[in-house]
């Protein structure tokens, strides 16, 4: 299998790794860091253990001694690669997948466990990426045993919006294996066929792979032919990673022309003096202030709209107004902020109790962010044994919150295809909806939650409902309601359904 190489208007690649339990995803990721460095917690230390000898390497890696250091407490870890052409050139890139002489690609890999009850961990990994990369292990029993896990994992991708894929058959080295072309062909057959048979309209490609001995990692067929697995004539995974091209709908042109929408995933409080705050004057009264010497920093994604620093911004659901002091992406200081990317950002005047995970950070002049009161959804019911009945409540995974949710109204039940005139209300006024089926409904979040409509914020529109860790369904947002709009609007809310049908 190959993956179309188009040309890629952002330099910014958003990578979420995902897979089952022990696939060896953080290995990977630990390998990445040992080739190109990285600017994560511990990478500096990684690196020299690492590089110190092959031997040491394998040793390390065999002891999950850098899985121990990038996923503690089973967390999300992010880590920024920045690649030249060079590097990009060795690894087989194509030529139009190269950045410009002088510059780099930077590559944010976002690492999320793989055991059970880690699902929001697996979501929210999704919602900040623009590919995901899923790793599968080689070894027999092991994806067999795990295949209903790969299946929930690349459902919540594709409901966060993600429409390409790389999966990465690893350990390929192992002894049961030994580098097999029959056990690849078997695992990649096995994922080709899900694919093409539940995530239509999605780009993959299949690679193997050993994080072991960096074989098809980072060099391209014609510096591998004497590696451990020269019947594979594909591309090997940094130049797999290298084709991928972000949506325009997330990191393009029209996602820059929006009113500014910041995804939180974390805040932290740090210790920073400001430049010039100790002055002659305030030594004499004391030195500095708490606020002073202190800044929150809040970390996401940037989805529309541009930051800038001094800019002034509004903090939703409660909202909070602030101003950003300074703009940082991947350790490095800049002075403005694109889709796309994963930054973190200093607010003045704020502590971390006002910046939580699931906020929405907008500007305060530009249509701010509002707490949402109702919404009108069409949502899709996955094959599980559940049905969704009229006044139960669920949790709603969407973009970096997790809130729950109660079903106010099942409006209708649909038939036809998305995204065509073909959608057909052929039940008005359901009590359930059952599995595989789709409808409209209005819900109401149980907690203050920023949301906003697919058409106009693609990543912040899209939603998956649970209970617990089974996922029952996914959809999309169509209209949104505010406390502040008058009864008159809100009244209109119940008969939305009825002008999506004209």
């Amino acid at each position: 299998l190959t993956l179309t190489h188009i040309r890629s208007s952002s330099m910014t690649i958003n990578v979420a790794v995902i897979g089952h339990v022990s696939a060896g995803k953080t290995a990977l990721c630990g390998r990445l860091i040992c080739e190109y460095g990285g600017d994560a917690k511990d990478s500096t230390t990684m690196t020299g253990k690492v590089s110190a000898s092959n031997e040491m390497a394998s040793a390390l890696l065999r002891r999950l001694s850098i899985s121990e250091l990038a996923q503690p407490s089973q967390e999300n870890w992010v880590c920024g690669l920045r690649l030249d052409r060079d590097a990009l050139r060795e690894a087989g890139a194509a030529e139009e997948d190269l950045p410009r002489t002088g510059e780099n690609r930077l590559f944010t890999i976002i690492d999320s466990p793989g055991g059970d009850g880690h699902f929001r961990r697996v979501y929210d990994a999704c919602a900040q990426a623009d590919a995901a990369l899923m790793i599968v292990s080689a070894v027999p029993g092991e994806v067999e045993s795990c295949i209903d896990q790969v299946r929930r994992y690349a459902t919540a991708a594709l409901t966060a919006g993600i429409r390409s894929f790389v999966v990465a058959v690893s350990k390929m080295d192992e002894h049961r294996v030994g580098y097999s072309s029959n056990r690849f062909s078997e695992i990649s057959g096995l994922i080709q066929t899900y694919f093409e048979s539940r995530l239509k309209n999605t780009a993959f490609c299949v690679v193997p792979i050993s994080s072991i001995s960096n074989e098809n990692i980072t060099r391209a067929a014609p510096l591998r032919t004497k590696g451990k697995m020269p019947w594979f004539n594909g591309p090997s995974l940094v130049a797999a990673l290298a084709a991928i091209c972000p949506s325009d709908k997330r990191s393009g042109d029209e996602a820059a022309r929006k009113p500014l929408r910041i995804a939180v995933q974390r805040c932290f409080r740090v210790y920073n003096v400001p430049e010039g705050a100790l002055t002659e004057e305030r030594i004499k009264n004391g030195g500095l202030d708490y606020g002073d010497a202190y800044s929150t920093v809040a970390v996401g994604r940037v989805e529309a709209g541009i930051l800038r620093k001094g800019m002034r911004v509004v903090i939703g659901p409660n909202c909070v107004e602030s101003e950003v002091l300074s703009i940082e992406q991947h350790y490095t200081p800049i002075d403005q902020a694109y889709p796309g990317d994963n930054v973190g950002f200093a607010l003045k005047n704020i502590f971390p109790t006002e910046v939580k995970r699931g906020y929405i950070v907008g500007s305060s002049t530009n249509n701010p962010p509002r707490p949402a009161k109702t919404f009108v959804a069409q949502i899709l019911v996955l094959n599980q044994p559940f049905e969704i009945a009229q006044g139960a409540c669920y949790t709603m995974d969407i973009h970096a919150a997790h809130v729950g949710v109660r079903f106010l109204k099942l409006h209708s039940r649909l038939i036809g295809k998305d995204r065509t005139r073909d959608v057909k209300d052929i039940h008005p006024d359901p009590k359930f909806l059952r599995p595989t089926e789709r409808g409209m409904v209005t819900l109401q979040p149980l907690k203050p939650v920023v949301l906003e409509e697919n058409s106009t914020y693609y990543g912040l529109g899209r939603f998956s409902i649970r209970a617990g860790e089974r996922m029952l369904a996914c959809g999309v947002i169509k209209k949104v309601m505010y406390d502040d709009e008058p009864a008159a609007v809100l009244r209109q809310q119940s008969s939305y359904y009825e002008e999506e049908r004209k």
